[in-house]
């Protein structure tokens, strides 16, 4: 049986945009399916934005003396670039990129393809590709789910796509008992609200879900209390008005939950 929750999108919201920032600040390593990722295309170099790849020593670097757009004092609104932040090279404005300044930014992250987010997110849940549910709705969305790894082509649509794929893995998930048992270790889940939800079991399945789905101990992504805290506050929401001695309920928090970090940008974006 699929549970569907309404949940308020505020908190899922607050999830991407704590996650977007750092996960776009990381470089290409990820974990899995490589093959079913196409390199970031193009090398070259135009105007003063040079492209990932691009040999450094074929780019004279620029003369501020000789051209002042060159100098970042010189063009208004213009500053050195913060550490972590995405690296563009060195300028970017609309004189010299025809005013379209998202296409002209130079970005060392990409983003998984329809494939690749497909397998990404039955290797970390352990549901298979084939799963009757799973399949039915990757067939109907992979057409809104990105086509390549340039993490600019990611469009609202993607995110729809992505959201829908993610709620069939943690619903095919949770409502396994087996898997969802192994899935939480010794975190108890077979009871109903007002047991699993305790203070304590709900730090717990949070932290589970990040790690898990997210990873651990990663310097590209936000501290884990950060994460967990918010993730349980959700938990919390979604259980306002609930009937609390209802196992059922317990299986529909957990797969909002699990969607809400399933669906997250560091699951997209490697």
């Amino acid at each position: 049986m699929r549970h569907t929750i309404k949940a308020r999108p505020r908190y899922a919201l607050v999830l991407l945009l704590i996650s977007l920032p750092v996960a776009m600040s990381c470089s290409s390593s990820s974990s899995g399916h490589h093959s079913d990722r196409s390199a970031v295309q193009g090398e070259r170099t135009s105007g003063n934005v040079t492209t990932a790849g691009a040999n450094p020593a074929a780019s004279p670097a620029p003369n501020p003396a000789a051209d002042p757009a060159a100098d970042p004092a010189a063009v208004p609104g213009a500053s050195p670039a913060a550490p972590g932040a995405l690296s563009i090279d060195p300028v970017v404005t609309p004189a010299n990129v025809g005013g379209n300044e998202v296409n002209a930014l130079v970005v060392h992250v990409g983003v998984r393809n329809f494939q690749a987010i497909n397998y990404t997110m039955s290797t970390l849940t352990g549901i298979p590709t084939t799963n009757a549910a799973v399949a039915a709705t990757y067939a109907d969305q992979n057409s809104a789910l990105p086509t390549e790894t340039d993490v600019k082509s990611f469009v609202g649509s993607s995110q729809v796509a992505v959201f829908k794929l993610a709620v069939e893995y943690c619903n095919a998930l949770m409502t396994d008992n087996t898997k969802a048992t192994a899935f939480f270790g010794a975190t108890n889940i077979n009871d109903t609200p007002a047991n699993v939800f305790t203070a304590a079991g709900t730090k717990a399945i949070s932290e589970t879900l990040i790690t898990k789905l997210w990873g651990a101990n990663l310097s590209t992504l936000p501290p884990l209390d950060q994460s967990s805290g918010i993730l349980s506050q959700l938990i919390k929401d979604l259980l306002t008005g609930k009937d609390n001695g209802n196992k059922a309920v317990t299986t529909g928090v957990l797969v909002g939950a699990c969607t809400t970090v399933l669906g997250a940008a560091p699951v997209t974006i490697y």
